[in-house]
């Protein structure tokens, strides 16, 4: 079984503390991966991957990612987290290890690659529809992408604050998913990279699982980036 490293969310109240999701152990058992946890207080987490052999990056959900031109950033904004995910996308990306981004991972490798975000939640009137705790449709926009999984659209879990628009998307990736009625990118990859981020949780009920795991399978053996030419 394939070692992925699976970053954390920083917990704030009297101590600080890592925590992680029993639904995310509960996807790795489902694709066969082995999940090694990496603490955000590690002084050197590139030493850990190398040393423990990770084959790949998971990009959990949780704190809001900083944007690199603020120097305060939301009430839940985790710097330290935020430089930890940095190095061990900097080691994944240079290794050609693949990585998958959930919710803020995928908002993270967004700001990483040089794209926008916005913070919510937005008021009623905003334009946007509700994005927490809630099930939407997300169109499917790539002719690759709706072969694989049957289908032209998908309905998903919701669980997020932040998000990323369309005209907000780094460059180097390529939107596969979103949802329609208010241009919120739900789906993206890179277009030369094995790198796959999911706005939606396919580790929490609520979405579709038989084709999240279509999309996560394409992902790990890396037939999904082979459906179509890459720039």
């Amino acid at each position: 079984m394939r070692r992925f490293g699976i970053t954390m969310t920083v917990g704030k109240g009297s101590e600080v503390m890592d925590a992680l999701n029993h639904s995310y152990v509960a996807l790795c058992e489902r694709l066969a991966i082995i999940p090694v946890l990496i603490p955000n207080a590690l002084a050197d987490p590139v030493t850990l991957c190398l040393e423990l052999g990770i084959s790949g990056v998971i990009l959990t959900g949780g704190n809001d990612v900083q944007l690199p031109d603020e120097t305060l950033g939301p009430a839940t904004a985790a710097p330290r987290r935020d430089g930890q995910e940095r190095q061990v996308l900097d080691f994944a990306l240079a290794a050609d290890l693949p990585v998958l981004g959930i919710c803020r991972g995928l908002q993270f490798l967004n700001v990483y690659f040089g794209g926008g975000l916005s913070y919510g939640p937005r008021t009623p009137n905003g334009g946007l529809l509700p994005h927490v705790a809630t099930q939407h449709r997300v169109e499917l926009t790539t002719a690759a992408i709706r072969q694989r999984l049957g289908a032209s659209f998908m309905v998903v879990n919701s669980y997020h604050n932040d998000y990323v628009l369309s005209d907000q998307l780094a460059p180097p990736l390529s939107a596969f998913a979103v949802c329609a009625a208010d241009g919120v990118v739900e789906g993206v990859n890179h277009r030369t990279k094995q790198v796959l981020g999911l706005q939606w949780h396919p580790e929490r009920a609520g979405s579709d699982i038989e084709r999240d795991n279509l999309l996560l399978q394409g992902f790990l053996d890396g037939s999904l980036w082979h459906d179509e030419p890459r720039a």
